[in-house]
């Protein structure tokens, strides 16, 4: 899947999202994971340059379907995280526990 459908605004390669409460060192940001990013049927609409692909909410919910917010499951790609310690970020640098 293109990552330009989940609109993030931070790309990390990992084997995993980061679990809630995590602390993450890239360089010298570091970053607390909140909660898993529920998604809707946006990342499967056709966006600018990406046809329309309705196979993107339905493989969500089928393989990274995660209790959030005690409400029961929803089908979760990515995390939401405060920045503890702002600075600039370099691609490229190694992500870390803090």
């Amino acid at each position: 899947m293109a990552a330009d459908r989940f609109r993030p605004n931070l790309v990390i390669t990992a084997d995993a999202d980061p679990e809630p409460g995590a602390e993450l060192r890239i360089g010298d940001v570091v970053l607390r994971v909140l909660f898993r990013t529920p998604r809707c049927v946006v990342p499967g609409l056709g966006q600018t340059g990406l046809p329309a692909d309705p196979a993107v909410l339905r493989t969500l919910a089928r393989h990274y379907r995660v209790r959030v917010f005690g409400d029961g499951k929803a089908a979760c790609f990515g995390v939401y995280a405060d920045v503890l310690q702002p600075g600039h970020l370099k691609l490229g640098t190694p992500v870390a526990p803090a």
